[in-house]
């Protein structure tokens, strides 16, 4: 008998494998074994030693009047001595001075811990048994830390519609991606390093990570949460490990966002002058229907730089906690719209997390909400997306558009606010055990297969023996002995 792997479900289909085991005995019973969909779980990220705060796990504090006892015999552990002792044994060191043992520990060290007076502690201390004892102290788990950014933006009032950017494609065209960060590995989907000539776009200054964790870190327990944590990252390389690179790397990443059906860029990058090319690509791409959200870029004031100044890109200037303009930020009548770029706090390359200011760090608060809006389904045109942006944005400053805010802060609840619920996912259920005999048809069933908000309109069976059906409750021969995989694959009114 098998066991039967792991498998994923889409959002718009589900699945349920079984496994058929055909025994050699006389009868040659076929024996049926539910199989279970599983999910992978997410590794603590390295943090860098210098960062305290959030990433802090022990509290400096203490519990009053509660201790950790240890005795001496914890010396003895691993040397093949005394590996163990009784938790009767421990229990009886407190019960001596008239304390009651809370937890006893036998094995990875041994002792306990207890309340204690002062009494009893001064006593322990004198018990020639007793190493030491040392204060109780809280513990906290370290938990996804949401940015402020992604707060002043309100992404998680969108997220809590079921709008986190599923299905949408954002291209990162920047220094690349630690795709292999724990908050951004099971959304990492590919790309191109054409600093390196390669197709692994492996991020060597930390620029373009950051970047990705503001825009779709996801929404697990660790790190940071990402404005759409479900939309899916592409690295496009052009910059190199000092964040230097080429207009001619840039127009290529461009191509390579357009040829490969992006439908949100993000460039957190600049120069004071243009080319032809460049502007090119940017028009070329943006009629063909991908949105580019571009920095203005930190120039203490300075004009928006390139390519965020072209009419076929969204400029991003920065704010602060205060939706006050950024010291360091450009602005001008190309100004589009604004986003938080003030000590925000993103992953990082090494699998590490960082807090860093720039218009860099405000425009992928922009190409997430966008990657939003394209997830709801009912904006599909680049145009389109656009035009929800600039028109839900917060307007901040001058009534209108102005050349420090454009038409505001972009504002994620605002832009998804009309969006339907997210389609869940169908539930198939192929029931089982079966059993049933080589040459004679064995029954199938579907029922429990559900839909929390719709129906189930196409059922689709492979009988692993090279057979299908499409019938809800089909029957089906099997000829020879063997193990087979049964898959039951469901599909909903929303497709």
């Amino acid at each position: 008998m098998h066991m039967s792997p792991h498998r994923y479900s889409s959002r718009k289909q589900a699945k349920k494998s079984l496994f058929w085991s055909l025994g050699i005995a006389a009868t040659l019973s076929l024996v049926l074994m539910l199989g279970f969909f599983g999910c992978s779980g997410n590794n603590t990220p390295l943090q860098s030693s210098s960062q305290t705060g959030d990433n802090q796990q022990i509290k400096d504090n203490v519990i009053p009047g509660q201790y950790i006892v240890v005795l001496k015999s914890t010396k003895q552990i691993g040397r093949g001595v005394a590996a163990k002792v009784s938790p009767q044994y421990v229990a009886s060191i407190a019960e001596g001075v008239g304390a009651k043992a809370e937890r006893v520990y036998t094995t990875v060290l041994h002792g306990f811990s207890a309340k204690l007076t002062d009494d009893e502690y001064k006593a322990l201390l004198n018990n020639p048994a007793v190493d030491y004892i040392e204060p109780d102290r809280p513990v906290h788990m370290i938990a996804q830390t949401v940015p402020w950014g992604i707060t002043a933006v309100k992404a998680q009032a969108a997220h809590a519609r079921g709008v986190k950017g599923a299905g949408v494609k954002v291209g990162v065209i920047d220094t690349g991606i630690d795709h292999a960060h724990p908050d951004l590995a099971a959304n990492y989907a590919g790309g191109i390093d054409y600093v390196n000539g390669d197709n692994d776009p492996m991020d060597d200054n930390g620029h373009g990570t950051h970047v990705s964790g503001t825009i779709a870190a996801i929404d697990n327990t660790i790190g940071v949460l990402g404005v759409a944590p479900a939309a899916k990252l592409y690295g496009i390389k052009v910059l190199d490990a000092n964040g230097s690179g080429t207009f001619s790397n840039v127009i290529a990443g461009i191509d390579w966002a357009a040829a490969n059906g992006m439908n949100v860029v993000n460039m957190s990058l600049g120069a004071s002058v243009g080319t032809s090319g460049l502007q090119t690509a940017c028009d070329n791409a943006y009629a063909a229907g991908v949105v580019i959200c571009a920095a203005a870029g930190n120039d203490y004031g300075g004009p928006v730089s390139y390519p965020a100044k072209y009419s076929s890109t969204i400029a991003v200037s920065a704010v602060d906690q205060n939706n006050n303009l950024a010291f360091f930020s450009n602005k001008g009548p190309e100004v589009e719209v604004t986003a938080p770029g003030v000590g925000i706090y993103s992953t990082y390359f090494g699998g590490r997390y960082a807090t860093l200011d720039g218009t860099s760090m405000a425009t992928p608060h922009a190409a997430g909400v966008c990657a939003l809006i394209w997830s709801t389904g009912q904006f599909n045109t680049a145009a389109a997306v656009r035009n929800q942006l600039t028109s839900t944005a917060t307007d901040l400053g001058p009534a209108g558009r102005d050349n420090n805010f454009g038409y505001g802060l972009v504002n994620a609840d605002a832009a998804t606010a009309g969006a339907p619920p997210a389609n869940q996912p169908p539930v198939a259920n192929a029931n089982g055990p079966y059993s049933g005999t080589v040459g004679n048809p064995v029954s199938f069933s579907s029922a429990g297969s559900n839909d929390p908000d719709g129906s189930i309109t196409a059922y689709s069976w492979d009988f692993g023996d090279g057979a299908t059906s499409t019938a809800a409750n089909p029957t089906h021969t099997y000829s020879a002995a063997g193990t087979y995989t049964v898959t039951l694959t469901v599909t909903d009114n929303q497709g």
